[in-house]
C-alpha cells in the first residue's frame, strides 16, 4: 500500500504543499503513510477510530505495524480515552496520545417539543419510550434490549415502547424475540434513519438504550445527550468516559437483562433534569472537538498557528484527499481503508 500511495502524495504535494498530514484510520492508513517516511514532506498524526484497535492489536504482525508507526507519527488522536489506554499497554508511548471525543452538530440535535415529536412520529403521547440507534449486529446487542424491554414491560402496569432505529443481520431475530415473550406490538423496527430524523427521535423519547458488548465512545451518546435525553448503557469501552453522573442515566454491565431492566426502569420513573444533561453536552459540540484538533494540529507543525500557515498553497491534508487524488488515477487501485 505504501507503494502504491507513493505517486499520489507527491502529486498531492506538488500542488498543494501541506504541512501536516491526518491519517484517517491507524491500520492501515497511518501505518501505510508512516513507510513513506521523508517523502510524505510533512509530519503525520494518525486517529484511532476505535474498530482499527479492537480487531488488530490481537494480531501480531499487525500490531507490531500499528506500534512501530504511532511510535514515529507527531501524535496520535483518539476517540476515547479507552483506546489511548489499550495502546499504551501496546507499547505505544502515551506522551503521543491525545483523547478527543468526536462532535455533534448541535444544528440537528438540540432540544425539541416531546409531545410534537411523538405526534409527527406516530408514537402514543402517554407511553414511556425507549429509544435504541444502531446496527442490528451481534456486538451491539439488540436482543438483549428487547429481552428487557419485555422483562420491564411485565412488571408495567402498561407496556412501554421500544423504539429501535437501524438494520442488519438481527432485524428478523428482533422481531421473532419480541412476538415470543409477548411484547411484539411495543417494538418498532423503523429501519434506517436520516440524522435529523434520528434528532426527531431522541426528542420524542424518555431514555437512549446503548446494549453494546464492544464501543468506542458512540456518536449516538454523545447526540443523546445535545438532544437532553439520558442514557443507559453497557460498562464497555469508552461508555463510562462520558456516562459519568447520576443525571446523564445509568451504566449496567454488558449481557445481564435483569440489570439492564433495572436500570430503565429506576430512569424511567426518575424526573430527568434535562438542562443539566445539556450543560454536559456543551463539551461535545464540534466547535469544541474542532479546537481540540487544531491545537494537536499546530503542535505536530511546531507550534505554530495553522491561521499563520494558511497561505496560498499551504494546506492540512487528510489520507480522503490522497485517496480521491489515487482513485483518479488510470489504474484501479485497493482502499486504503479496507476495514
Amino acid at each position: 500500500m505504501a507503494r502504491a500511495l507513493r505517486e499520489p502524495v507527491q502529486r498531492v504535494h506538488a500542488e498543494f504543499p501541506y504541512r501536516v498530514v491526518l491519517g484517517a484510520w491507524v491500520y492501515p492508513d497511518a501505518c501505510a503513510l508512516d513507510l513513506l517516511g521523508m517523502e510524505l514532506h510533512a509530519p503525520l498524526v494518525a486517529i484511532a477510530q476505535g474498530s482499527d484497535v479492537h480487531s488488530y492489536l490481537h494480531m501480531p504482525l499487525r500490531r507490531h505495524a500499528i506500534v512501530q508507526a504511532l511510535g514515529r507519527t507527531a501524535a496520535t488522536i483518539t476517540r476515547s480515552r479507552d483506546l489511548a489506554t489499550r495502546l499504551r499497554e501496546a507499547g505505544v508511548s502515551g506522551l503521543k496520545l491525545r483523547p478527543i471525543y468526536n462532535g455533534v452538530d448541535t444544528t440537528i440535535f438540540r432540544p425539541g417539543d416531546a409531545q410534537a415529536a411523538r405526534k409527527e412520529l406516530g408514537l402514543p403521547a402517554d407511553t414511556q419510550v425507549i429509544l435504541y440507534v444502531g446496527n442490528l449486529l451481534p456486538v451491539k446487542n439488540p436482543l438483549l434490549l428487547v429481552s428487557a424491554h419485555a422483562k420491564l414491560s411485565r412488571l408495567s402496569a402498561e407496556p412501554c415502547e421500544l423504539v429501535m432505529i437501524g438494520t442488519g443481520p438481527l432485524e428478523k431475530k428482533v422481531r421473532r424475540l419480541a412476538d415470543k415473550l409477548g411484547f411484539g406490538a411495543n417494538v418498532r423496527l423503523v429501519g434506517r434513519k436520516s440524522p435529523p430524523e434520528v434528532a426527531r427521535y431522541m426528542q420524542a423519547a424518555d431514555v437512549l438504550c446503548v446494549p453494546s458488548k464492544l464501543e468506542g465512545v458512540p456518536d449516538v451518546i454523545l447526540e443523546a445527550f445535545a438532544c437532553g435525553l439520558r442514557v443507559v448503557g453497557t460498562r464497555v469501552g469508552g461508555i463510562p468516559e462520558v456516562l459519568d453522573k447520576v443525571f446523564l442515566g445509568r451504566l449496567v454491565p454488558s449481557a445481564d437483562a435483569d440489570a439492564l431492566e433495572k436500570a430503565l426502569g429506576q430512569t424511567l420513573l426518575e424526573t430527568s433534569d434535562r438542562e443539566a444533561v445539556l450543560r454536559h453536552a456543551a463539551q461535545f459540540s464540534w466547535e469544541k472537538t474542532t479546537e481540540r484538533y487544531v491545537s494537536v494540529l499546530e503542535e505536530a507543525c511546531g507550534g505554530a498557528r495553522l491561521s499563520e500557515r494558511a497561505k496560498p498553497g499551504r494546506k492540512v491534508i487528510s489520507t480522503s484527499a490522497v485517496r480521491a487524488a489515487f482513485t483518479t488515477a488510470s489504474s484501479p487501485v485497493p482502499s486504503l481503508s479496507a476495514r
